[in-house]
């Protein structure tokens, strides 16, 4: 795989411009794209218990050692991924960003920028769309209920 990278000096630190259109993609995310890394990064964690199981024999047959030197290769990965899972439960596990693409698809939001507009201008956001447009919607019902019984 071979890159044209430019490269930044900034300091000590230097940034490609793979990573910064990496980082303009992840914030112009679709709903639909966003949904699959939501699904990919689940099946990631449900994964991670069979990836130590398999670090752990590929160890025994590539490195001559004990077993014992073995675990304390394998006991990072074993603890990061633990952790990874335990915050991950805390946080509502898949329920959460599940419920929040919900709620961007039913007012109509496509990306965490326009999301973050909406909350920032303060627009309150519920299942089944935006209360502005719920308010609009009770507004003309009553309206037309005044009419009809006029």
């Amino acid at each position: 795989m071979s890159f044209s990278v430019e490269r930044t000096k900034k300091g000590s630190s230097s940034v490609t411009s793979s990573e910064k259109s990496w980082a303009v993609q992840m914030n112009e995310v679709r709903l639909k794209e966003r949904r699959k890394l939501v699904k990919g990064f689940t099946d990631f964690l449900e994964s991670s218990g069979r990836m130590e199981s398999d670090m752990y024999e590929a160890l025994k047959a590539a490195c001559k050692g004990n077993e014992r030197q073995s675990e304390v290769l394998v006991e990072p990965v074993k603890k990061y991924c633990q952790e990874l899972r335990e915050r991950f439960e805390e946080l509502g596990g898949e329920r959460w960003p599940l419920e929040i693409i919900g709620v961007m698809r039913e007012n109509g939001v496509e990306t965490v920028e326009e999301l973050r507009e909406l909350c920032e201008k303060g627009v309150e956001m519920v299942p089944g769309g935006i209360v502005e447009n719920a308010n609009k919607a009770q507004d003309e019902l009553a309206l037309l209920q005044d009419a009809w019984n006029e």
